[in-house]
């Protein structure tokens, strides 16, 4: 019982840990919207300008992630976290800086910082056996740090998105810091293929590379509307000071998606949820761009937030499913973080025309096509299987 006690003592730490350091990882995109909306208003670039710098940095965060992902296996996770972390930290600081050129070096810095972030906890979780339930305490850390970001932009971009990032490095801060404590959690590779061997190369399964594939198309659709989502409202007429401080109140409302993840496991199995987390998706962002009044605006987006925390633990765990080595679970996010990074970009011709309706329904055929290359991709590798 003694020893028992410390080792549950360990595994805590770990988690907090792994949860910290998705949740950072993932800030770089969820802040997107408030220090993106605070860069237009205080002008820091041109607005194309500015979603192509939020675009680039969230591409950088998916390269980094899926080819650091490709060799997470061999790297030890505390002192790859910990130097994550405080290169993030440092990227945050730079990105403060009143100069342009430092604004947009520090941004590209962090997105790669935040990368590595996210390959490594991502690899860890995917190959434990409790890898759903993991994954979901993760992306209720990402809710948990959004939250607090939403909450505090009022004050802190209200001049620009300094705050914002101060927010970031902060966080970075702590994230080391609690790396620093943990015990170490190295773990035994998988075995994996000669083939993998000689190349360090995920193994070439169609199944897989499908479904994050259309893991990349959901998140572009997300994305569209999610790093615009303060910039549509101020287009409705609903003001981003107002907006952002209905969204901190009702933001704890997107806790439902992780909670009802968590809770549901695998009751439906991994594919059902996806199906239904997707049809809510559609339907949220068809009412977002079409809320008659702030509370209806709110509403919708946090049903949307909740959603797209919900998903990804089923998504993430069902290519773990179809690919033992773990390797294609880490290449997911990178996979989700590249589509992702396609959003800023398309969106911002459409934030230009204020055609919101549009932008919607663009959202909405991404959504669509993803989700259905994925549950095709799930259907072929059981087939295999």
């Amino acid at each position: 019982m003694a020893a028992a006690r410390p080792a549950r003592g360990r595994t805590r730490h770990a988690t907090l840990m792994l949860c910290l350091a998705f949740g950072l990882g993932n800030a770089g995109m969820t802040s997107q919207a408030v220090w993106v909306a605070s860069a237009i208003h205080a002008r820091v670039l041109p607005t194309y300008s500015i979603g192509l710098v939020a675009s680039i940095e969230l591409l950088l965060l998916a390269l980094s992630t899926l080819v650091v992902g490709r060799i997470a296996n061999r790297i030890s996770p505390k002192p790859a976290i910990v130097g994550a972390s405080l290169a993030a930290a440092l990227a945050n600081v730079l990105a403060m800086a009143p100069l342009a050129g430092a604004f947009v070096a520090g941004r590209l810095a962090s997105g790669v910082a935040m990368g590595v972030l996210l390959a490594m906890v991502t690899t860890a979780s995917a190959r434990r056996p409790d890898a759903q339930r993991i994954l979901t305490f993760m992306q209720g850390s990402v809710l948990i740090i959004a939250v607090a970001i939403f909450a505090t932009s009022p004050y802190v971009a209200a001049d620009g998105p300094g705050g914002v990032f101060a927010v970031l490095a902060g966080l970075a801060g702590v994230t080391a810091a609690v790396a620093m404590l943990a015990p170490r959690t190295d773990a035994t590779p998988p075995p994996v293929e000669p083939a993998q061997q000689r190349s360090g190369l995920p193994a070439l399964n169609l199944a897989p590379l499908a479904a994050c594939a259309g893991l990349a198309s959901i998140a572009a659709g997300a994305a569209m509307i999610g790093t615009f989502f303060l910039v549509i409202a101020d287009g409705l007429g609903f003001g981003r000071a107002a907006t952002a401080q209905l969204l901190a109140a009702i933001f704890p409302l997107s806790l439902a998606g992780p909670v009802i993840s968590h809770f549901l496991g695998e009751r439906l199995g991994l594919v059902m949820p996806i199906v239904l987390g997707m049809a809510a998706m559609v339907l949220a962002i068809f009412f977002l761009v079409r809320a008659p009044d702030l509370v209806a605006f709110g509403t919708a987006l946090a049903a949307l937030c909740s959603l797209v925390m919900f998903y990804p633990p089923y998504a993430i765990a069902l290519i773990g499913r179809l690919d033992s080595s773990g390797q294609w679970a880490s290449a997911a996010v990178a996979f989700m973080m590249i589509g992702g990074a396609f959003g800023p970009g398309l969106g911002s011709g459409f934030v230009q025309s204020k055609d919101y309706a549009a932008m919607a329904t663009t959202a909405i055929v991404l959504v669509i096509v993803g989700a259905g290359i994925l549950i095709t991709a799930a259907a072929a590798g059981r087939s295999r299987t």
